[in-house]
């Protein structure tokens, strides 16, 4: 991937939602080929503010993709961000919450049931 790196920071519910449950058992695949996985739980950080994806983060051209969802949080589309201070806001704020989480491991190896 010539210099590329993946990685994921999820913010979760506690208890697990059944959907959370299942998505964490998918992420162990995406570990097992170097994708960096850190998992938070929703209390433990402030709002996290909106679902997105950063492409180049750091880059001067990085790009940002937010998600956006309908009251009933059913998908309805995504907007591209490539304005350097939405990026960076959106860059902080994924910094912020990275600040809260674990690895995927040690998060699945602290939960019971």
């Amino acid at each position: 991937m010539d210099g590329k790196r993946w990685a994921r920071t999820r913010v979760v519910s506690d208890p697990l939602t059944d959907y959370e449950r299942w998505e964490l058992g998918t992420y162990i695949e995406g570990q097992t080929v170097s994708e960096r996985i850190r998992i938070a739980l929703r209390r433990d950080v402030e709002e996290v503010g909106p679902d997105f994806r950063l492409f180049d983060a750091g880059q001067a051209d990085a790009v940002a993709v937010v998600m956006e969802y309908d009251a009933e949080r059913r998908w309805l589309g995504a907007e591209k961000a490539t304005a350097h201070d939405a990026v960076a806001e959106l860059l902080a704020l994924r910094d912020r919450v990275d600040a809260a989480t674990v690895s995927l491991n040690e998060f699945l190896a602290g939960r019971r049931g």
